[in-house]
């Protein structure tokens, strides 16, 4: 991990300080964004009262973690108890052996790869069980359950589900993207594109069977992909999707949906309604209707998010 180019760790220990002023505080930088690493703190700054007060006073992680998984606990512990500060000014770039493509090292297969798994699975254990143990000594706070439920992405379930084969962690995916499909329907939107052709569209499978509407194609901004298929679908570019008459397009990227909603402003300005799954509507016409804080629940509270259930 390399230090910022552009500050002193000096100068951002200050400004640390003048943010977190009791040292209850976590600071990620986000300049580099390499491996999804928005969504997690990779490599955090901690500050002293968060090392000496969080989990009882057991120190700034849980422990059970071998590698994987432990930042987006700490991640989502921080954000929901409202002492998460992230920086994208600040760059420290991840010199991941994997960026060139190189092999993945002895130490790492043995140490990170082969407990990927089971980090994973506990990382959902407890998140979905509200991170039991994580209450910080002396502290008024309490953790943001209602804020994790609308914020959080399913990407651990995606990931357990997409690259360890495991059928249950689809499930929150599949029901949003159910849940999505099915508002289409009532609402009329008939003819019906899926934007994103990678793993969440390929998790979110089980969805598309027997659909309620019409599933045209999928919509891809990777030109290696684009002509060929997806779950029977042709997939396409954004320009060749402006010519099959979409009624809507459903994001299909929990990890990227920001992007995808940028990317689609030129379809919505076609009159084609765009459904993000995970992202809370902007008022700028794309999107789902605000349903407010009296939207009802998916079955477990962390699946809701601006499609309702039906």
């Amino acid at each position: 991990m390399l230090p910022d180019p552009g500050h002193t760790a000096d100068e951002i220990a200050r400004q640390f300080a003048e943010r977190f002023p009791d040292g209850f505080g976590v600071m990620q930088p986000q300049g580099d964004t390499y491996g999804l690493a928005q969504h997690y703190c990779g490599s955090p700054w901690l500050g002293r009262g968060w090392i000496e007060r969080m989990y009882g006073g057991a120190g700034p992680l849980w422990p059970e973690y071998r590698h994987n998984w432990a930042d987006n606990e700490l991640y989502w512990t921080a954000r929901c108890l409202d002492a998460l500060w992230l920086r994208p000014d600040l760059e420290q770039r991840h010199e991941h052996f994997s960026r060139d493509g190189a092999e993945a090292p002895a130490y790492w297969t043995e140490s990170v790869a082969k407990h990927d798994r089971t980090d994973a699975e506990l990382f959902v254990r407890r998140s979905r069980a509200g991170f039991p143990g994580h209450e910080p000594l002396g502290e008024v706070r309490r953790f943001d359950h209602d804020r994790f439920r609308r914020e959080y992405r399913a990407l651990a379930e995606a990931h357990l589900a997409g690259h360890h084969g495991l059928p249950w962690a689809a499930e929150p995916i599949v029901d949003r993207m159910r849940a999505a499909l099915d508002q289409c329907a009532r609402r009329g939107l008939m003819r019906v594109g899926i934007y994103g052709a990678g793993l969440h569209t390929t998790v979110a499978a089980a969805a598309f069977e027997r659909a309620p509407v019409e599933l045209v194609c999928v919509i891809d901004d990777d030109a290696s992909r684009q002509g060929g298929t997806a779950l029977g679908m042709p997939i396409v570019s954004r320009e060749q999707a402006a010519g099959f008459a979409l009624d809507a397009v459903v994001l299909s990227a929990n990890s990227a949906e920001e992007k995808l909603v940028a990317a689609a402003a030129g379809l919505a300005g076609r009159g084609v309604e765009i459904l993000p799954l995970y992202t809370a509507p902007r008022g700028d016409g794309a999107g789902m209707p605000d349903q407010g804080a009296d939207a009802p629940a998916c079955q477990d509270g962390f699946r809701t998010g601006p499609i309702t259930c039906p």
